[in-house]
């Protein structure tokens, strides 16, 4: 699998990882605006697999909506899932709504 901190957009440029599960992986960081946002996506199974989603054979993040962004947080850090980065959701439940 490829580092998802490696896979960047001109539309999102992951900072953190907050969520990693088999391959699943949910991120904190900038928009093409340098707003603070979350995205997701699926990493694929190795190097040359692009993952999803992706656009003509190049991986590209899900930009999860500003409105959802506290919700999906806050269900991280209440969750017992393994896979989530405690330390990382708070920081970043800080960052997006705190400054």
């Amino acid at each position: 699998m490829k580092n998802p901190l490696t896979v960047l957009t001109k539309d999102f440029i992951p900072q953190k990882i907050v969520f990693d599960s088999e391959n699943f992986i949910i991120a904190v960081g900038l928009n093409k605006d340098k707003d603070i946002v979350l995205a997701m996506r699926w990493m694929g199974e190795n190097e040359i697999d692009f993952g999803f989603p992706n656009s003509f054979g190049h991986p590209v993040w899900f930009l999860i909506h500003y409105d959802l962004m506290e919700i999906i947080l806050a269900g991280l850090v209440s969750s017992s899932l393994t896979g989530v980065d405690k330390m990382n959701v708070v920081e970043s439940f800080k960052s997006i709504y705190l400054g």
